[in-house]
């Protein structure tokens, strides 16, 4: 099969970041919790402890806001020696549903892509996060008429995706 004669049929949309802001909230999140451990730990090393807490985690809770939230818990048990008050822990925990609660608000521009190019190609959503999450970004943001279906990436294809992510996220904050 020739690439230069093959006719585009489809085009996949990343959601978060692509579609709609997600990152952003993440860090501000990360802040809150660095916060929260400040007398604990200093707040590089909160966040550094917090990415190996991801990157361990990544098999068993997948990306998202849960896993998020769960790899929060298990980094201010760790830094804390198990001494981590309760309230702490509910602050971490209601941070976690503030990230599950914030508003969806497209991207400029994406909802006007996305109707451009519905009638002429068939749009994927394609996301590696939780699936439920997702859905229900999707379905905040109104953008989900345009998409033909969404698609969720295997286990398999989001642990390998973790060697990305952690770089990525290494150079955000290093630019940061």
């Amino acid at each position: 099969m020739s690439y230069g004669t093959a006719q585009l049929s489809a085009i996949g949309f990343d959601a978060d970041d692509t579609l709609w802001q997600n990152e952003q909230f993440f860090r501000l999140t990360e802040k809150r919790f660095t916060a929260l451990l400040a007398d604990f730990a200093e707040a590089d090393h909160l966040s550094d402890r917090l990415l190996e807490a991801e990157k361990r985690n990544i098999k068993a809770y997948g990306f998202g806001i849960k896993g998020f939230t769960l790899s929060m818990i298990e980094t201010a048990i760790e830094v804390t020696e198990g001494r981590v008050p309760a309230n702490v822990i509910r602050e971490i925990v209601d941070a976690g549903r503030d990230l599950l609660n914030h508003p969806v608000e497209p991207l400029p521009h994406a909802r006007s892509a996305l109707e451009a190019l519905s009638g002429q190609y068939r749009l994927i959503l394609i996301t590696k996060g939780d699936l439920f999450d997702q859905e229900r970004k999707l379905a905040q943001s109104g953008l989900g008429v345009s998409c033909s279906r969404p698609w969720r990436s295997s286990a398999t294809n989001r642990a390998r995706s973790m060697t990305g992510f952690s770089h990525a996220t290494a150079m955000a904050r290093s630019a940061a």
